[in-house]
């Protein structure tokens, strides 16, 4: 998986979900990562993400992790 690709990925809203403005900066962080040649995976240790009206959706969001997790 490449910087590129998260910065691509795009999410569905839902009624109640991750507040998106913390979602995005932490994608951010792991393109980074991965662009340097940089391990991304001390990054998922204490990633959380604040609840919002009209968030992304949080089944979307986790599922990417999971793939990014796997990659990295």
């Amino acid at each position: 998986m490449t910087g590129d690709e998260i910065r691509k990925t795009r999410f569905r809203e839902a009624l109640r979900g991750y507040h998106p403005r913390d979602v995005d900066r932490f994608l951010e962080e792991i393109a980074q990562a991965l662009d340097n040649g940089t391990s991304a995976t001390a990054l998922f240790a204490d990633v959380t993400f604040r609840d919002k009206l009209r968030g992304y959706r949080r089944e979307d969001v986790d599922q990417l992790l999971d793939r990014i997790r796997r990659a990295v």
